[in-house]
């Protein structure tokens, strides 16, 4: 689905390119809606005569002109006016040369937390608050003002909404650098309280995203936590770094005191 260049070059092999890091100091991301403004459009794609054109790593081959959309615009955004979703997640420059890890951005979910058959969505902040926006129908949303659910993870990263106590409505883990994942109940009319503790749940880690599944087949959601670290060794601007011979190998054996062998 979408618009791609009228003349497409297919490769195979070819190793995956790091998308380009967002400038310091600016929004990570902020939100907006797409509405679908057409219908329904796929296009044909006529493969041009000839064989692969091999070269060295990898081999491509033109595509034919692909038919043209029946109109230009596919989707729309909305403002914030219009939807009511009005959220910026915001990363100082101060912060982000201190803490290299807090570029990697947070996360958003989405589910139909109260009941009304409707996806609202859940939105993570980390120099702002996180935002729980309803869905009040015609793509129309209202904030949920919910100040300990806004402050949930501290600097939050990954969000994911699930039935982990199985009652039929989606409570909300979050997750957060040096906070691990912190989860919140719903009440079943979209209010969350947190039972972290009585989960389980409690640390420090830095936690990045998540995963839920049945895995042992017992009936309860499972939860998968991929952690990453509270900060990195670009972050010390004093450190103090010993060196060694591992195996005739100069290599640094302790970073600010502690060995490089030992745990995070």
């Amino acid at each position: 689905m979408g618009s791609l260049p009228p003349v497409a070059r297919v490769e195979e092999g070819l190793e995956p390119r790091h998308a380009g890091r967002e400038p310091r100091g600016r929004a990570l991301w902020s939100v907006g809606i797409l509405a679908w403004a057409g219908g329904a459009w796929c296009a044909g794609v006529a493969v041009a005569a000839g064989s692969w054109t091999e070269q060295p790593g990898h081999r491509w081959r033109d595509l034919g002109t692909m038919a043209s959309p029946p109109s230009s615009t596919l989707l729309r955004r909305l403002p914030a006016a219009d939807t009511g979703i009005a959220f910026t997640n915001l990363l100082a420059d101060a912060r982000s040369l201190t803490n290299h890890v807090l570029l990697n951005g947070s996360g958003v979910a989405l589910g139909d937390v109260d009941g009304d058959g409707l996806p609202d969505v859940f939105l993570a902040g980390l120099d702002g608050p996180n935002r729980l926006f309803l869905n009040r129908g015609s793509l129309r949303f209202e904030p949920s003002e919910q100040p300990a659910l806004e402050a949930a993870g501290g600097d939050a990263t990954g969000v994911a909404m699930a039935d982990v106590d199985g009652d039929g409505d989606l409570d909300l883990l979050v997750a957060g650098v040096g906070r691990g994942v912190s989860l919140w109940r719903n009440d079943g009319k979209g209010r969350f309280g947190d039972v972290t503790a009585d989960a389980g749940l409690a640390s420090a880690a830095g936690s990045m995203s998540m995963a839920l599944a049945d895995a042992d087949g017992d009936g309860d959601l499972d939860l998968y936590v991929a952690n990453y670290r509270t900060s990195t060794v670009r972050d010390g601007f004093s450190l103090k770094l010993r060196t060694g011979r591992v195996d005739g190998r100069l290599v640094v054996t302790h970073v600010d005191g502690r060995p490089t062998t030992e745990a995070d």
